[in-house]
């Protein structure tokens, strides 16, 4: 399952989503580094417009030139205002001891359900819940602090304000179309213990 398959199944099962945001950005070979390419362009689409195939009608739109990638943004609209998706980029490396961090994470982080994708280098978290600017902005801030996750890509999302996952490849780099590895359902109860 593919980038594609995942995003019309998240605007299939929240119908509060009238609207999402992708952008235009140069790929980056190397995930470790710290320069950061921020996003050409960005533009929404409606959720009726997520359908079979908008992924390469995208492409087809929006790419300029083999370095260019299109990228799902966190930013989401429900009823007018902005929210923000839960999305990580992780930097640990594709093994079943890197998976275990990534669900740990998952875990610790209080995120209950979404999508673990492989996104070449690594994974890449997608969630169904949303969030306030707010909540997102402190969220990302909280992320430095996990050692599988990049602490650039954090930063730079809490500068834009939004973040960013790579949904298509970089034909340039030759990095791969993200492919689903696991649904992510932690149904754990959380229960805060005061003394």
């Amino acid at each position: 399952m593919q980038y594609e398959e995942v995003i019309r199944e998240i605007a299939r099962r929240n119908q509060l989503i009238s609207q999402y945001q992708f952008c235009r950005y140069k790929a980056n070979l190397d995930s470790t580094k710290t320069e950061y390419l921020f996003p050409e362009e960005t533009f929404r689409m409606h959720r009726d417009d997520i359908r079979l195939g908008f992924v390469d009608d995208l492409r087809t739109k929006h790419f300029s030139s083999n370095e260019h990638v299109i990228g799902l943004t966190s930013l989401v609209v429900i009823n007018g205002s902005e929210f923000h998706l839960d999305m990580i980029d992780f930097c640990c490396e594709k093994s079943e001891e890197g998976l275990r961090d990534v669900r740990d994470t998952l875990t610790s982080l209080r995120m209950r359900r979404g999508f673990v994708m492989d996104s070449g280098n690594s994974y890449h978290y997608l969630g169904f819940s949303f969030r306030s600017k707010p909540e997102f902005l402190q969220l990302m801030g909280r992320l430095s602090g996990y050692s599988c996750i990049g602490p650039n890509w954090s930063y730079y999302q809490q500068l834009k304000e939004f973040g960013v996952l790579r949904i298509t490849p970089c034909f340039k780099f030759g990095k791969q179309i993200p492919q689903l590895v696991e649904r992510f359902d932690d149904l754990q109860l959380y229960f805060s213990f005061v003394e």
